[in-house]
């Protein structure tokens, strides 16, 4: 048979013998299908509820014999082409080989070589350095996350000081007002609440109060309902500047 690829480039083979592959898969397949339909004698002809059984005469059976005996010879013909290629595409794997162990080869030579140690020491310096950016950039990152963190937990703090007794009376002694008034619960903490006004410059001038009461009731298991009843006292204390 004649080399048919025999001028086709070397550097093509590659793709020639894919193509042919995939073609000689297909003539293949259509090899077998017209065969598969030729060797079939009896056929079932007529409507679903009336179908009958009837002899395939080879006149009708022949074509499928020529196309499935043409589609073998193509694919005989296409496995014989890509034999052509074989010895080709084995020498260009033996020259990829070849030239992967000689690139190789010369990458040893030059990492030995004065020139190649002085790159991986700067190699080895770059990455360092790169690492210890990094790593900078993350202790940066860190400390920037945790004075936000402060800055949020001072700026609660301050809010929760201005909203207490204490803070309230400072920031009025601090305004230079001469009358501080405040409204407190009488319960456990009002001593402490007085104490903490004192504390900060004021002298008591005089006081109000007023109750509130307040009542629920819990339903019972007999139907009645159980009241309770509470009574609040809340005072107004208006203080004066010590000085």
């Amino acid at each position: 048979m004649p080399r048919l690829l025999s001028r086709l480039p070397p550097s093509l083979h590659a793709l020639a013998a894919g193509v042919l592959v995939a073609l000689s898969v297909f003539s293949a397949v259509g090899a077998v299908i017209f065969f598969v339909i030729f060797w079939q004698t009896t056929e079932t002809v007529g409507p679903a509820w009336w179908n009958v059984r009837r002899e395939v005469p080879f006149s009708e059976r022949r074509p499928f014999l020529l196309a499935g005996i043409g589609a073998t010879v193509a694919c005989a013909t296409l496995l014989a082409v890509i034999a052509e290629l074989v010895p080709s595409l084995r020498r260009q794997c033996q020259v990829a080989r070849q030239r992967r162990r000689d690139a190789a080869e010369a990458r040893r030579i030059w990492e030995l070589s004065p020139e190649g140690r002085a790159y991986r020491v700067a190699q080895a310096t770059a990455a360092q350095q790169r690492s210890a950016m990094k790593a900078a950039l993350r202790a940066n990152r860190a400390a920037t996350k945790a004075a936000l963190i402060r800055e949020r937990a001072a700026a609660k703090a301050r809010r929760a000081w201005e909203q207490s007794t204490e803070g309230q009376a400072t920031m009025a002694y601090e305004r230079g007002d001469q009358f501080f008034s405040i409204e407190l619960t009488v319960d456990g903490d009002l001593a402490d609440h007085l104490n903490a006004v004192v504390n900060a410059g004021w002298r008591q001038q005089s006081f109000g109060r007023r109750h509130e009461r307040t009542s629920s009731s819990r339903p019972l298991y007999d139907g009645t309902h159980e009241v309770r009843r509470e009574t609040v006292e809340y005072r107004t204390y208006l203080f004066r500047r010590a000085e």
